[in-house]
């Protein structure tokens, strides 16, 4: 059998939680496949790392630890100061100092010198090292000892700290990764631009068991009525205190015996009252005694790359209610439709007052994320990935890492669709929502909140989807999203691969609007090879949208890397339009060139006051007012503009117009053009332009910059990141593959 070691920082049953936790069951579920041992230190306590066990070598169920003593705990004096002084340079934007880097591993700690002489001389008596969590002295000194058999579980989540330039070089030393959920390996590939580093999404299986004692847990506790439940380590840094203020506020406007408990240890300083009880260190059945009788689970956490407690109480059949900051918290509760995310206290309260108040719904949370965890988090699955990662240190097969890797059959998704008994791929029944549009067509709303309307050919379905994914994705659980699609030749196949994708997310509608009767093609003026009669169907939407007080149109182009609803609630009092300047006309503007004279002509002549019009907010009302419904269009086909209805829009609407700031729309350009805008564009814009381009929240590719047409296309990762979950993925890589032959 093979031998491999597991190394992380603390090592214990009476942790319960974390990485540490993790490195356990790991350890438990692969011991019957390989010779497991594990490398740790003595500490329990991660405030000081004083060591509290004995080191040396013991057994716990079945595996041999071997404890190694640290030389000293953290340095209380220096570690603050070298905090504050990394995370101010990280804040400028400036790369932290090697040096000072190296001071903050040391002063963190735990120091463990013995560990890493144990590492240097039985690197050859194991076929794997395993090791746990990126932040700590074991991984950023261990790594680089054993890199050539160093599997990385690294619990990565967007902090402060993983930016510090010490971990942009132990992110490249692996021979592979390990990472907890899709969303962790998609930050991780983002952050440190590692995608050549192979890995496998080996996530963690939950084991509910069968026999929970809610009774017993309330008697030995003391706990009455309905409570809320928390499972973890009680810190700020896990959104501790701001939980316990949201739960505060909320029994002052709902006097209740509502109880909200805290299961767990910390250091955080817990209320006393009477509706606040903490349990502090339970075993594990107490801890499932607990969980069954909790109304809703908590994750109060910013920052996570799994969260186990969250998914033992979603398979338990508990509905969530997360930290809608936390990606991976999100996600969950959108993936499984099993809970709501808060940002604030006003979406705190609204989230709660609908898990307690709302019995059906309550169930049907609960029914959907105990299938999600079924249908995700299953030991079989984790530990043949977690062989796969191993199998690969030895053979390194790519191919084969990818195919274990990739999800189940019993995807959530799939199921779902199952659960309404339709199978999307096999049943080419038209289930969207098709309108065919007449003159006089007006749509009805199906929500009063996110309205979105995209334009695209059947040749452009698989971007559209992209698009779609990626808004859903970062959308926020408490809003609802309308979609609306004008096209005039998709087939029922790219619509019901479109609908498939809405279909997942509990919070969104998708309809389709046939315009071939509304527009004459024949007639419009089109200029330009990047450009086609379908840009102008935009110049549709004040008619036809004119029952909506306002409609977010982006092109199909586009991707979303944040909640779309922050720029539709954008306030349109005075303004026709909204949306950000172009950075091309821009720098057009800004010095003597035939284009320059174009748009002089035309009446735009100030530099960063043309509307890029892929991202538009429209307050339809005003356009109304404005415009007649065939003055746009009429226009369209009579004034022949460079850029199409962009500049007809441009034209007519100035001074009506409110510009945004420009992550809204962060140009992917050609290298020819980047070159052209980066000699020209004014140096205040084009510090702009960068600033927008390292925080995108609209990435817009222009010119075709695909990254299935352009391999190596700027921004990319992004983009791979979204396609694969649509059902287009496996098209585009067979483009991708095409471009690159």
């Amino acid at each position: 059998m093979k031998r491999i070691a597991l190394i992380v920082h603390r090592y214990d049953k009476t942790i319960g939680s974390g990485a540490e936790n993790l490195a356990m069951m790991y350890a438990q579920h692969l011991k019957n496949r390989f010779v497991v041992e594990v490398l740790t230190t003595t500490c329990l306590d991660t405030d000081s790392w004083s060591n509290a066990l004995p080191q040396g070598q013991e057994e716990i169920d079945g595996i041999i630890v071997h404890r190694f003593p640290t030389v000293h705990g953290r340095d209380q004096k220096n570690f603050p100061t070298l905090s504050i002084l990394q995370a101010d340079c990280i804040a400028r934007g400036e790369p932290t100092e090697y040096q000072q880097d190296q001071q903050w591993i040391e002063a963190q700690g735990p120091d463990c010198p013995e560990m890493l002489e144990y590492l240097d001389l039985h690197r050859e008596d194991y076929d794997a090292f395993v090791f746990f969590t990126y932040l700590y002295y074991p991984s950023v000194r261990g790594i680089p000892r054993v890199a050539e058999k160093a599997i990385f579980i690294p619990t990565a989540h967007d902090e402060i700290w993983i930016r510090q330039g010490i971990f942009q070089e132990l992110f490249s030393m692996p021979v592979c990764f390990g990472f907890l959920t899709e969303d962790e390996q998609n930050f991780v590939y983002q952050h440190f631009h590692n995608e050549y580093i192979p890995s496998s999404i080996v996530g963690c299986g939950i084991e509910v068991p069968k026999t929970k004692c809610e009774v017993e847990f309330r008697k030995k506790f003391h706990v009455e009525g309905d409570y809320l439940l928390y499972v973890g380590r009680i810190e700020k840094s896990k959104g501790c205190d701001e939980l316990l203020s949201h739960f505060i506020q909320y029994k002052k406007e709902y006097p209740t015996d509502l109880k909200l408990v805290l299961m767990g240890r910390g250091d955080l300083e817990i209320p006393n009252r009477a509706d606040i009880i903490a349990t502090g260190f339970v075993s594990e059945q107490e801890k499932w005694d607990g969980i069954a009788g909790a109304k809703v689970i908590l994750a109060p956490s910013p920052a996570e790359s799994l969260c186990i407690a969250l998914l033992e109480g979603l398979g338990a059949g508990i509905p969530a209610l997360v930290n809608g900051n936390c990606t991976v918290l999100r996600n969950h509760c959108v993936r499984g439709a099993c809970g709501y995310s808060y940002t604030d206290y006003a979406t705190f309260q609204r989230g709660l007052s609908e898990l307690l108040e709302d019995h059906l719904l309550w169930e049907e949370l609960g029914s959907n994320g105990a299938q999600y965890v079924k249908s995700e988090y299953t030991w079989n699955v984790v530990t043949e990935r977690l062989k796969g990662l191993i199998d690969f240190v030895e053979h390194g097969d790519r191919k084969k890492l990818i195919e274990q890797s990739q999800p189940t059959k019993g995807s959530v998704k799939k199921q779902r669709g199952e659960f309404i008994g339709r199978n999307i791929f096999e049943d080419y029944q038209l289930l969207p929502e098709l309108i065919h549009a007449e003159p006089n067509t007006a749509l009805e709303p199906v929500f009063s909140d996110v309205t979105v309307l995209f334009v695209a050919s059947d040749n452009f379905t698989s971007r559209l989807g992209v698009l779609i994914q990626s808004i859903l994705v970062n959308g926020n659980c408490n809003r609802k999203y309308e979609l609306v699609v004008l096209q005039n030749d998709m087939t029922v196949d790219s619509m019901n691969k479109i609908y498939h994708i809405v279909e997942c997310f509990g919070n969104a509608v998708v309809r389709f609007v046939d315009v071939n009767d509304i527009v004459d093609e024949s007639s419009l003026i089109v200029t330009g090879e990047n450009y086609n009669h379908y840009t102008f169907y935009r110049l549709l939407l004040p008619h036809l949208m004119r029952k909506y007080e306002k409609v977010l149109y982006l092109d199909a182009d586009i991707l979303a890397n944040a909640d779309i609803a922050e720029l539709y609630d954008t306030d349109m009092t005075d303004y026709a339009l909204a949306g950000t300047y172009d950075i091309t006309v821009t720098s057009w503007l800004s010095y003597k060139n035939q284009m320059r004279d174009y748009f002089h002509s035309i009446g735009l002549k100030t530099p960063a006051q043309y509307l890029q019009a892929g991202v538009i907010v429209f307050n339809v009302e005003k356009m109304n007012q404005m415009f007649s419904p065939e003055f746009l269009i009429q226009k369209a086909c009579t004034e022949k503009y460079v850029l199409n209805d962009q500049d007809l829009l441009n034209v007519y609407c100035k001074d009506k117009i409110r510009f945004l700031p420009l992550d809204w729309n962060v140009f992917v350009l050609s290298q020819a053009a980047a070159k052209e805008n980066e000699k020209h564009l004014p140096e205040v814009f084009y510090r702009e332009y960068t600033k927008a381009r390292n925080h995108p929240k609209l990435i817009h590719y222009t010119e075709k910059q695909f990254p299935d047409w352009k391999p190596g296309s700027d921004l990319g990762s992004y983009y791979w990141k979204y396609a694969r979950e649509t059902p287009f993925y496996e098209e585009m890589m067979l483009q991708y593959i095409q471009q690159q032959a």
